[in-house]
């Protein structure tokens, strides 16, 4: 005589137990899956590993090249100031364009020009045309 399961019993202690609450429905379990033979799951779990392994050595040679760019980035733009610098060092008494190039510089960096404004109506002999062509960038203009 075979054991009798949930699915094919009418008078199991779990049936019984449930009768007296209809809204429980027994229903039988799903067959489990055959587990894969021993040398086919070390093949996919190795195939995995092998993915992991390229997808990080992906993503390290990707944040290589972005801090290699940061860097280059950051010395551009030093070597863009130092030239801004040795210009105004020559000129800066009497050119309100190289002031006003500078500003630009400065705000397309996301850099506010206030501290240019300040150097420059300092430095400058007459500072009156680089004051409102500086104004005028400011609105947009």
């Amino acid at each position: 005589m075979r054991p009798r399961t949930c699915s094919d019993c009418t008078g199991c202690l779990l049936c019984r137990a449930a009768a007296p609450y209809p809204w429980i429905v027994r229903s039988p379990s799903p067959p489990l899956p055959r587990p894969l033979p021993r040398r086919a799951a070390l093949e996919l779990e190795q195939a995995g590993l092998e993915e992991l392994a390229q997808q990080q050595l992906q993503q390290q040679q990707q944040q290589q090249a972005h801090a290699a760019l940061r860097g280059a980035r950051k010395e551009a733009e030093r070597w863009v100031a130092r030239l801004f610098e040795a210009g105004l060092d020559a000129y800066g008494a009497e050119d309100s364009d190289l002031w006003l190039a500078l500003a630009k510089y400065e705000g397309g960096r996301g850099k506010g020009g206030g501290h240019v404004y300040w150097r420059a109506t300092r430095a400058l002999v007459d500072p009156d045309p680089f004051v409102l062509r500086f104004r005028a960038l400011q609105q947009g203009g």
